[in-house]
């Protein structure tokens, strides 16, 4: 119902949801790879997070500006997956050495630097 109800709302709103996504996981991963103690999944972890920071660019790219209403219902939906994420894995990122509140802040100031102004310009001239 989730991917069917994104799909049929159309590219843009697919692509704020896939930036959620990874934007998130930007976070966890780099949470994962300072935390976990074992240095071949540190090593999975920091290819991970590689890779989803060649990602949010890209789709942030290909959504272009997200002003108004549709700003603020992104930054909605984005708080609300990341809270979801936090209670969820609650028990990893203690094991991790991350408090939930902790998580929850590195997750916000990722998405402010990814959509911030001067990402959305310098993404704008590089093109």
């Amino acid at each position: 119902m989730f991917v069917w109800l994104r799909r049929a709302l159309g590219l843009k709103l697919e692509l704020m949801v896939l930036t959620i996504a990874e934007v998130v996981a930007l976070a966890y991963y780099r949470v994962l790879r300072d935390g976990v103690g074992d240095r071949l999944a540190a090593e999975v972890a920091a290819r991970l997070l590689a890779d989803e920071r060649r990602h949010v660019p890209f789709h942030l790219h290909r959504l272009g500006r997200v002003s108004g209403v549709s700003r603020v219902a992104w930054r909605v939906l984005f708080l609300g997956a990341v809270l979801v994420v936090a209670v969820d894995h609650g028990s990893a990122l203690r094991v991790l050495g991350v408090t939930r509140r902790g998580f929850v802040r590195e997750a916000l100031a990722e998405f402010a630097a990814a959509t911030s102004p001067v990402a959305v310009a310098a993404r704008t001239v590089s093109v």
